[in-house]
């Protein structure tokens, strides 16, 4: 399997719960942390929202501005490169808060669909 060569400023398609095929993720930073490798911070776009159904009995769609990953993570998350996209405005300023609270170190280690699948799990308790 070739490695995947991710960039600030793309988006991927990701192994998305059903009905949320459509949603994706777009990098907006790469952090190198020593003796803990990339860390990928992302915006999530398209996914699944706690706290209720919408109109049509689904669960309504959101977008999460910032979310660090470890480059596992993302690795095992990732499907396609979709070609190029933008975080929204604010990505820059969670980006530095992050930074700035975490020393960068502050991450998760799991995939994208484990991190939405505990989501909507806590939000049903």
């Amino acid at each position: 399997m070739t490695e995947k060569k991710y960039e600030v400023g793309q988006r991927w398609s990701y192994r998305a719960p059903k009905g949320y095929e459509n949603s994706y993720f777009t990098i907006g930073a790469i952090e190198e942390v020593p003796e803990v490798g990339d860390i990928i911070c992302v915006t999530l776009v398209g996914v699944p929202a706690p706290g209720g159904e919408g109109k049509d009995g689904a669960t309504p769609k959101q977008t999460i501005a910032f979310v660090p990953f470890a480059r596992d993570a993302i690795d095992s998350s990732a499907v396609m490169h979709l070609g190029e996209g933008s975080s929204p405005p604010h990505f820059k300023a969670l980006f530095a808060d992050w930074k700035e609270q975490t020393d960068g170190e502050d991450f998760l280690p799991i995939p994208i669909p484990m991190f939405i699948d505990m989501i909507m799990t806590s939000a049903q308790d």
